[in-house]
């Protein structure tokens, strides 16, 4: 099976195999963004087997928090927990990945957000909130924001992470400024697609210069892209997967050691200009220099397999709440199922599934059980 087999990324780290435990957010950390014993205990039960564990959504600023709850890389005091988690997933020679993001606009969502930043003031997409501003980014804010990036980076290193991801999907901060339906910016940032991707092609490169000058042994950096724009709808929406595919070949010519795929189904077809062919065979195509990571709707080892014929390497994050062991079953080619699962708060307790993590599952619980 291929997904036994390690794979060593573009910046030599080695991986013992091709499977990634992907992000996700267990909503459980501090007030204060620190990480909590309910999460280290979350992913102690879920680390071992697996190649890699991407550490969801860690924001790099105050000001770019999206969301209650969530981690923190925005200041030296989050170093020391921080390490503990990393060794905590370590454990098993599992790589420790850690994911970093500014929510731009998306701040908004959170409660008592007064002012956030966006791309574009002109946007449809702004969300509508009441004594809520929102602030066009100028040049100055840009650097700003790079900078807030850099030193996320430098308290990854810090902490002992194998890597960083920069959060480049979901509507955060450099997901606005590649899509047309929230970049409507008339300057060097905007316009054009080449221009649109400026932000984060110079993030890659900047992030790139801190690790060849600060680490002495292989640290991945990584990508993780939407699809498609989930905003979107018709035309729009299949504007936004052409647009993909122009930004993954933009990517190719990046110091980046993978992008991670973010969709609802790696394993659908799409038509677009009158051919259909599997997404993860078109997307393949356009990654020619960096590895891919297929992502989406994966849940058994058939699955996997199948994704890892075109993707380098494959991820998911729902089956790993409900079968901690998810990546020995399909390591060792098990049958997986979850359609016996009954949310039973006894069940919460056995898993090690953090309170908050829990709520949340059980609002969204045929999503999280594949129904």
């Amino acid at each position: 099976m291929k997904v036994q087999e390690a794979y060593t990324l573009p910046s030599g780290l080695t991986l013992k195999n091709r499977l990634f435990f992907a992000p996700i957010s267990t909503l459980s950390s501090s007030v204060s963004g620190q990480v909590t014993e309910e999460e280290c205990d979350f992913y102690s039960a879920r680390t071992g087997d697996v190649g890699a564990i991407v550490v969801a959504s860690a924001y790099v600023s105050i000001k770019g928090k999206a969301y209650d709850n969530g981690l923190s890389i925005s200041h030296k005091t989050c170093v020391k927990e921080l390490t503990k988690l990393a060794r905590v997933i370590q454990k098993g020679q599992t790589r420790a990945i850690i994911q970093i993001y500014h929510g731009g606009a998306m701040c908004a969502y959170r409660r008592n957000q007064k002012v956030s930043y966006c791309v574009s003031q002109d946007s449809e997409r702004l969300l509508a909130v009441s004594d809520h501003e929102y602030q066009e980014l100028t040049d100055d804010k840009i650097e700003m924001i790079f900078v807030e990036y850099e030193e996320a980076l430098r308290r990854a290193i810090a902490s002992g992470f194998d890597g960083v991801e920069i959060h480049a999907s979901n509507n955060y901060l450099p997901y606005q400024f590649l899509m047309s339906g929230w970049n409507l910016r008339q300057d060097k940032w905007g316009g054009s697609l080449t221009n649109r991707f400026r932000f984060l092609g110079e993030l890659i490169g900047r992030l790139q210069k801190i690790i060849e000058a600060e680490t002495s042994g292989a640290f991945s950096l990584g990508v993780r892209l939407s699809v498609e724009d989930s905003g979107a709808s018709g035309s729009q929406r299949e504007e936004s997967l052409r647009d993909t595919l122009l930004i993954i070949q933009l990517l190719n010519n990046c110091p980046i050691d993978y992008i991670h795929l973010a969709t609802s189904d790696m394993l659908k077809e799409v038509e677009i200009d009158g051919v259909t062919l599997p997404l993860a065979k078109m997307l393949n195509k356009m990654s020619p220099s960096v590895p891919l990571i297929g992502c989406g709707n994966l849940l058994t080892a058939p699955s996997v397999e199948k994704v890892l014929n075109e993707c380098q390497l494959a991820s998911a994050c729902r089956p790993y709440i409900f079968i901690p062991n998810w990546a020995e079953k399909v390591l060792n080619g098990e049958k997986i199922s979850l359609d016996n699962v009954e949310m039973e708060p006894v069940m919460r307790r056995r898993l090690k599934i953090p309170w908050n993590l829990w709520q949340s599952v059980k609002e969204s619980a045929d999503w999280y059980l594949y129904r």
